[in-house]
């Protein structure tokens, strides 16, 4: 299989070049690209080909950021908050070495911005880090500090068995 970049009137036309016939590109959706015969309508030939974009090493993106002390303010119902570059965040779930959180906006303003904290690390991993929001406190300073341990954090969801 050769791709093949043919001129044509005012453009170039790229084109796949494979046993002996042409394919012209069709669509691309999410990667994938299909391409069909040139001979499709003169000749009626149904021949496909479907090409897949390599797939980008790593995954998702994500930013890691490091804390010194860990930053607490009460929520609306008394549960606890981490507080994170001047926003809050609540726990949504986690196990015995993560603890996962979200933008406290998540609901009313839709807001995405998701974080990881790990057991015996200061370090925070954004998942998804814009706000749509600006900053829920002007300065850190302005936060009522709440007493609580990170570590409380790391318990895994769900029920407990009663044995």
């Amino acid at each position: 299989m050769i791709f093949v970049s043919l001129p044509l009137k005012n453009k170039i036309v790229r084109k796949i070049y494979h046993n002996g016939f042409y394919y012209c590109r069709s669509k691309c959706i999410y990667g994938t690209t299909y391409w069909v015969c040139d001979r499709a309508k003169q000749d009626n030939c149904r021949s496909r080909i479907t090409t897949f974009d390599d797939k980008p090493k790593g995954g998702r993106p994500m930013t890691l950021l490091y804390v010194q002390a860990w930053l607490f303010t009460a929520g609306q119902r008394g549960k606890p908050k981490l507080v994170i570059e001047n926003n809050s965040y609540f726990r949504t779930k986690g196990d015995s070495l993560r603890a996962y959180w979200s933008c406290s906006f998540y609901k009313s303003k839709k807001c995405r911005s998701k974080l990881v904290t790990h057991r015996g690390s200061h370090t925070v991993k954004y998942t998804h880090r814009p706000h749509t929001h600006p900053d829920e406190y002007s300065d850190t300073s302005s936060v009522t500090p709440l007493d609580a341990d990170i570590d409380e954090f790391y318990i895994r969801d769900g029920k407990d068995c009663l044995a």
